[in-house]
Parts: C-alpha cells; structure tokens; sequence
C-alpha cells in the first residue's frame, strides 16, 4: 500500500494541534470565566461577658447550646465592633479581663445573607492583627517574644433562627511575622496567619468565638501592652473556592471521565497477549486519569466529606506518578539501544525518583490536612521544628522532580539527534518499508515534542501556582492554567490511545533482507521500537 511521509507528517501535526489546541481553549475559558477563588473579609467584633468564656459547654456534632457562642444576638451591651479604630475601644479592652472578653465574627451573616454554598467545596481563613502603635511589633522583636495563644471555637448552623452547634474547638498557639518598620505611626499589620481549614463547606454559616486566656505577648513585662490594650483591629480572611469554577470543573469532568473511560476499555481490547511495557504503561496512565476524572467531589453537594481533600491530593499524586512514569517508559524504549520487550525493572532508577518526589509531596499534604480533617486548626507552618520538616519533604521532593524533568530532557535529546542519524538505514529498504519508516520518524519526532512540551508544562504546573495563588493573588491566570493543565492531560492521553492502539494487518516487509519487520497484528509505534533494536548496533 501506499503511504507518503507527507500524509502523515500532517495526521502527526494535526493531532498535535488539536491537542495543544484543546489546552489553549480551556485556558481561554479559565482565564475569562470565573476566577477559581474568592476571599469575604469580616472584621470581628468583641463581647464582654461576665463570667470567664467556656467553649467546653458546647458539644460537638448537633447538641450545642445557643448561650455557648457568642454573636451579636446575645453580646453584652458592651460588645462593640471594632472598626472605627478610635482609642476608646482600646480603653475598654484594657479595663477587663482578657478571659472576659470574646472576639467572634459570622462568616458570613445570615440576617444580611444567603449563606454559603455547597459548591465553594472548601473554607479556608486567615487571620490579620493590626496593631494600636509600631511601638508594639519593634518591641516584640527586640524582646524577642512572638508568640500568641488564644482559644478557638467554630459553630454552625444552616438557618438564622437555628442554634450554633459546635463543630470545633482547641487551645491554639500561632507566631507572630511583624516587619521591623522605623517609620510611620498608627494601625501596623502584622502577617496574616493561618486561622482553619475545612475540607468541606458544608453549613451556610460559620462562627468564629476567640478569647485569649492570657495577656498579649509582652503584656506581663509591660504594663502599657497589659490585657489586650495592643489590639486595634482582628480581621478574618475566609477562602472558598467560586460557584461558577467548581460548575465548570464539574462539567470538564463529567465530559472527560467517560470519554477517557471508553478510548481506555477500546484500546485494552486491541491489545495482543504480549502487549508492550509501553503499552502497559499506557494502560496505567489512562487507569490514573480515569480514575482522577471521576467526579467524587459532587458527593460534598450532598454529604459532609472533610477528608475529599485528601483524597485529591492522593488522587492527584498517583496521576502525576504515572505521567512522570508513562513518560521515561515511553522515550527511554526509544532508544537505539533498547529491547522492546525490556523490563519496569530496567527504569527503576528514574521510577525510584519520581516515587520518591509523589511520596514526599503526599506526606507533606497529609500531615497538613490530614490533621485538619480532626483539628481544622492545625498548622505544619507553626513551630520551628514543623517549618523545618515541611521544607525538608517541599524542598527533596522539589528537588527530585527537577532531577527527573533534567533526566527526561537529557534522554529525549539523545534519541532525537540519534533518530536523525539513522533515518540512513531505511535507505537499502524496499521504496514502501523505506517510506513507512521514514514516516514513522518524522511522526515520532514530532510526538517526541509533544510529549516533553506537555511534561515540561505538567512539571511547571506542580510549582508555579504557588506564586499565582499565595503571592500574588493572580487567581483568574491560576483558574486558566487549572483548566489548560487538565484538559492538556485528557487530550494528550487520548492523542496516545490512537498512536499506539494495535493496528490489524500484515506487516512491513523488508525486502532488502527479504523478511518481514513487524509482524500482524502490532502497533506501529512497536514495529519503529523492532526496527531500532534491529540497527542498534550498526
């Protein structure tokens, strides 16, 4: 039969087109569609009550008291919100005992609001101080005294004129980051620090009760920082992912999961009782995003799921494991020097990195949110010695995915200056196996492209967010690199579906040597590997 170099050098184009093409559009959508994140700010307001507060006569899970939290329907007359920032708040804060006094903030307020929903699958709060002076940040500084502690509990309820239920409580202690600022005068804000974390939003509405039992630090040393005389102000930064993103992710989804599922099950089908390591590989990958498509998340509409988190990261984990993987698998069996019928063992070394970078990555992520699914306020950033092992688990796992992505580049330079070179051996071959084969390096060359730019950009992906999402707050960009990432995946697995699916039919033969190179039934990505390891040694 007939086959040009030039027809399939254009297929080979179009599919990379359509696949990039795909990853381009999403980002389109992402970028000009709604932002993957949104922030309510709520500044708290303080209760003087007349007994020392006791989160304890709450009970967890539906049995709290109403009289157990304190909101603005039961505050002492002299509860006053704290936003004018005048010096007669201060005053009063600085005349009562600091066990006498309740911070709480309603996120968000049901008598002004509809409540939170479903779909913004996740609340996470920070919390901001602002200061009455510099003063007081300088001399904690030189003091060298930063920490805080307070007493933290979280209601909920889903209608205005239900009771608080408790769902949290817990003696928690955070340091303070203050810069060392000379000049100005007036409010000074100190860094955010992290408050909670819920892996589900799943009330309408959350309470937030803080008393500190203690002065504020230096409030035992100094007597103008005594009691709670330094606040000025308490803000709290509630973090939810939007209704309009989690809609469209939901949908990507539900698209991508059965289209995956069905190019999957067909191209099992096709495959003969001694299918490639590549196509092994193949068929783990494609099980991966299957099983990372399935739309779990939708049960958190109907269910309280803390723990979906969780399960992300690890669902997330495993694909990266097997894309990393399907990757090194599928150029290292490329090269001139390889057996098609090689062993997993032969890729243990570049295997062994990327495991070692997915382990470290997930035990970082579990040891943070694993905790908060029990105690949303847990922080792994809190103490010296936490920070330490979350950098040293960030910073191996870091540092192995570089080390695979330098690996993978160095080998896909090597096989695709080597192809070139060889392209000389199907010189002595009949006219229609030396067209064959050309048009099988021209078309693995290009896909040799394809695959590095989707592994370069996969890598990226992993780190760059951070500083999208945590620095600059750049969550429209965030939101298209989350669809283009996704749907870059989805396509380029299906783009390698149909090129290495077994094709029916009789081989290529050789007629130089009189013989045929591929036999019936295989793929022609596996006949190329045949033919490789058949001049590796020329």
């Amino acid at each position: 039969r007939k086959i040009t170099v030039m027809a399939i050098r254009c297929k080979a184009v179009f599919v990379i087109a359509v696949v990039f093409g795909v990853a381009a559009a999403f980002f389109i959508i992402g970028s000009l569609g709604p932002v993957s994140n949104d922030v309510l700010f709520h500044r708290m307001s303080w209760c003087v009550v007349p007994y020392p507060f006791d989160h304890l006569r709450g009970s967890k899970g539906g049995g709290g008291k109403h009289d157990s939290f304190i909101d603005e329907s039961n505050c002492d007359i002299f509860g006053r919100n704290m936003v004018d920032h005048d010096t007669e708040p201060q005053i009063k804060l600085k005349a009562y005992p600091t066990k006498h006094v309740v911070f709480f903030a309603e996120i968000p307020q049901l008598s002004q609001s509809e409540g939170l929903s479903r779909l913004y699958q996740f609340l996470l709060a920070d919390l901001g101080l602002h200061f009455t002076s510099v003063e007081y940040p300088r001399d904690m500084i030189e003091m060298g005294s930063s920490t805080l502690k307070f007493e933290i509990a979280i209601g909920y309820r889903d209608s205005y004129e239900e009771s608080w239920h408790l769902l949290a409580k817990g003696n928690v202690s955070r340091t303070l980051h203050c810069e060392h600022s000379s000049l100005g005068s007036g409010i000074h804000s100190c860094e955010h620090f992290p408050l909670f974390e819920l892996g589900s939003c799943h009330h309408k509405s959350y309470l937030v009760n803080m008393m500190f039992p203690t002065s504020f630090p230096l409030g035992d040393t100094m007597d103008k920082y005594k009691g709670l005389a330094p606040i000025a102000d308490l803000i709290v930064y509630a973090l939810h992912q939007t209704k309009g993103f989690t809609q469209l992710w939901f949908s990507m989804k539900l698209v991508f999961c059965p289209l995956c599922a069905f190019f999957l099950v067909w191209f099992a089908k096709r495959l003969t009782s001694e299918p490639t390591l590549t196509q092994k590989a193949l068929v783990f990958l494609g099980s991966c995003l299957t099983f990372y498509n399935i739309p779990v998340e939708l049960l958190s509409l109907y269910f309280d799921l803390p723990w979906i988190l969780v399960l992300n990261d690890f669902r997330h984990g495993l694909l990266i494991t097997a894309l990393f993987s399907f990757w090194i698998i599928l150029i290292g069996e490329h090269r001139l020097s390889a057996d098609p019928q090689s062993s997993i063992s032969h890729y243990w070394k570049e295997i062994g990195i990327v495991s070692t970078a997915s382990v470290f990555f997930f035990i970082y992520e579990f040891c943070q949110r694993g905790i908060q699914i029990f105690f949303p306020f847990y922080s792994l950033w809190n103490t010296w010695l936490s920070r330490i092992v979350a950098w040293f688990f960030v910073g191996v796992a870091s540092v192995c995915s570089f080390v695979y992505l330098l690996i993978l580049l160095v080998t896909a330079t090597k096989v695709y200056w080597t192809l070139a070179k060889k392209q000389r051996a199907v010189s002595d071959m009949s006219e229609s196996a030396r067209k064959r084969f050309e048009s099988l390096f021209s078309r693995w060359k290009l896909f040799l492209v394809l695959t590095l730019t989707v592994a370069v950009v996969s890598v990226l992906s992993i780190f760059l967010p951070v500083g999208l999402f945590h620095v600059h707050k750049d969550y429209a960009l965030y939101s298209g690199l989350q669809f283009a990432n996704y749907s870059l995946w989805n396509a380029y697995l299906l783009a390698m579906l149909l090129l290495y699916s077994p094709t029916k039919g009789s081989g290529v033969l050789d007629r130089s040597e009189g013989r045929e190179v591929g036999d019936g039934g295989s793929d022609e990505a596996h006949t190329f590997q045949k033919f490789l390891a058949k001049h590796s040694q020329e």
